[in-house]
């Protein structure tokens, strides 16, 4: 589930990288904060759901799971796409 999850999640940061860094430069540049907050707690929701449902796992809690899975690969792909030498 978590590998699927990760790997669908880079494919679609890296497949037009430029779009992404671009992205995300909108979005520090506007006021998105509201929509930003909306779907991040969505993908949380849907995330966690998903984790909660995994039959070969426990979790204790699976938000906190949820929460650090995102801030891992969130936080690597973007140090990664707005590397102006990560992506020619």
């Amino acid at each position: 589930m978590a590998d699927a999850l990760a790997e669908a999640y880079l494919k679609v940061k890296t497949k037009r990288g430029d779009v992404t860094r671009a992205l995300y430069l909108v979005v520090a540049e506007l006021d998105t904060a509201e929509l930003v907050d909306r779907s991040l707690r969505s993908m949380k929701a849907d995330i966690a759901a998903m984790f909660a449902s995994a039959k070969d796992a426990e979790f204790v809690d699976a938000n906190v799971v949820t929460a650090m899975f995102l801030l891992a690969l969130s936080g690597t792909v973007r140090a990664f796409i707005e590397d102006d030498t990560a992506i020619a």
